[in-house]
């Protein structure tokens, strides 16, 4: 399985507006593409662990992969949890964060331990929200969590804010996502070959700029 590393931010431009906005990479020649293991075929989440090592989680497994971020090889496995739908992975001060899609969040200590300590905490969204996105900002020391479906707001996709050390999410949310204005504007930008569906499945804050950066695996939108 190829893994492309690279992300485009989401821009949410008016409809009858040509989205211009460009950015630092060349899509169609990606820097580097790793051949992943079979056991990462489903693989949901991605972040970085360190310099050249990355760590990894698997759709229904409840396992961590640390990686050789050069080649992609797993050098080390940690167990965290049952089977579940885990969806995204978030690293904070060498501590490791998984998604579960029905709001439950396991923070992981000592991963790198092959049977690991593990905290579950558990937030007010549920499976209905079917969350998918999991991403952690160090300048405000807080996760972003991003649902794939509507939930209670028609028309909108939504980002959750959770500030570390608490025990929900923020009541209001962070980030608002208009999906018909969206999909229109990528329309006027690509035609109608891109479907009408945007449903966040990963998103992740860019380390140098701030900017956020959201991907749609339906339709693959980012």
């Amino acid at each position: 399985m190829a893994f492309l590393l690279g992300s485009l931010i989401l821009q949410c431009q008016a409809p009858d507006k040509e989205v211009t906005h460009s950015l630092p990479y060349n899509f169609e020649r990606p820097k580097k593409i790793l051949e992943l293991e079979s056991d990462l075929v489903e693989i949901s989440g991605i972040a970085w662990w360190g310099k050249d090592t990355l760590v990894a989680n698997e759709d229904e497994k409840g396992k961590i992969y640390f990686q050789n971020a050069k080649i992609g090889q797993v050098f080390h496995l940690t167990n965290f949890g049952e089977k579940g739908d885990y969806e995204d992975i978030a690293v904070r001060k060498r501590k490791i964060f998984v998604l579960k899609s029905n709001g439950d969040i396991f923070k992981v200590k000592d991963p790198l331990k092959e049977e690991a300590k593990t905290k579950k905490m558990e937030i007010t969204l549920s499976k209905d929200d079917d969350l998918e996105g999991l991403c952690y900002s160090a300048k405000k020391d807080r996760f972003l969590i991003g649902a794939k479906e509507r939930g209670e707001y028609k028309g909108k996709r939504v980002i959750y804010e959770l500030e570390y050390g608490e025990d929900d999410i923020q009541k209001e949310p962070y980030l608002f996502i208009d999906e018909d204005e969206l999909m229109e504007a990528i329309h006027v930008k690509y035609g109608d070959r891109i479907g009408n569906n945007f449903k966040q499945s990963g998103l992740e804050i860019h380390p140098i700029t701030g900017e956020l950066y959201v991907i749609s695996a339906v339709n693959r939108i980012l």
